[in-house]
């Protein structure tokens, strides 16, 4: 049971990295743009498109946010009505992956709206939601000590090394907007 769980929770980050770009594809498709392709890598997948004639704000801040929106969303459903203790915890703990999306430095979502739309009200919000989404997460901890999940001590260490990595990638981020800012 171990290795089938360890290999759900793979597929459910590779489920979820296909429906942040799905979220992209819907978007771009509602505001009259071409999806041009795909670029898969081992540590990336990006959607290539074409944006509208007609581009304005509201609009690229829809498609921007859209792929991390999607992500949000699934997520929230799979934790509120799926049955599945691990598939909720996975759901749960996944959250703190999304949460780097919303930060606005680098080359996130969050930091291509806030580039978009430079307002000290915007980051605060992108902050507080990523920073919100770390600490909802957390809460899959107290889930998972609460549940008879056989192997819930490794899954606590698993969620800690995501917390970890996170906040870790929030840390390269910054430093990667500061190294950019000081070459502009």
């Amino acid at each position: 049971m171990f290795f089938t769980d360890v290999f759900y929770f793979l597929l459910y980050i590779i489920l979820m990295i296909i429906i942040h770009e799905f979220g992209h594809v819907i978007a771009m498709l509602l505001i009259g743009g071409k999806i041009k392709g795909f670029e898969f890598s081992f540590s990336s997948v990006k959607g290539k498109f074409q944006y509208p004639k007609k581009m304005n704000i509201p609009k690229f801040l829809f498609f921007t946010l859209n792929g991390v929106l999607f992500q949000l969303l699934v997520s929230l459903i799979v934790i509120i009505t799926w049955k599945s203790t691990s598939l909720s915890i996975f759901s749960i703990f996944y959250l703190c992956v999304i949460a780097i999306n919303f930060v606005p430095l680098s080359i996130t979502d969050g930091s291509f709206v806030y580039k978009m739309y430079p307002a000290l009200k915007l980051k605060v919000l992108l902050w507080s939601i990523a920073i919100l989404l770390i600490i909802i997460s957390s809460i899959g901890i107290v889930v998972l000590w609460e549940s008879s999940f056989y192997f819930k001590w490794i899954m606590i260490i698993v969620y800690l090394l995501l917390l970890t990595m996170t906040l870790r990638r929030i840390g390269y981020l910054y430093l990667e907007d500061k190294k950019i800012d000081h070459h502009i």
